[in-house]
C-alpha cells in the first residue's frame, strides 16, 4: 500500500513538473520571437522567427529519439 502511494505520489509530482516545463517553456519561446521582433528589421523577422522555430523543432525531435531509444 504504501509502496503504491510512493508511486503514485512520484508520477504527481513528475506531471506537474512537466506542466510547469511546458508553461516555462511556452512563455521562453514567445519571449525571444517578441525580441526577434523587436531586434530584427520588419523584413527580416519572419526569416529570423522561422529559423528560431525550425531550431526548435530540430532540437525537440532529437531530444524525442534519445528519450525513445532510452525506453527501448
Amino acid at each position: 500500500m504504501a509502496n503504491n502511494l510512493h508511486r503514485i505520489l512520484k508520477f504527481a509530482t513528475a506531471g506537474i513538473l512537466i506542466l510547469l516545463l511546458l508553461i516555462a517553456t511556452l512563455t521562453f519561446y514567445f519571449s525571444v520571437l517578441d525580441v526577434i521582433t523587436r531586434l530584427f528589421d520588419y523584413r527580416y523577422s519572419s526569416i529570423v522567427e522561422a529559423g528560431f522555430a525550425l531550431s526548435v523543432i530540430a532540437v525537440s525531435w532529437i531530444l524525442l529519439k534519445q528519450i525513445v531509444r532510452m525506453e527501448e
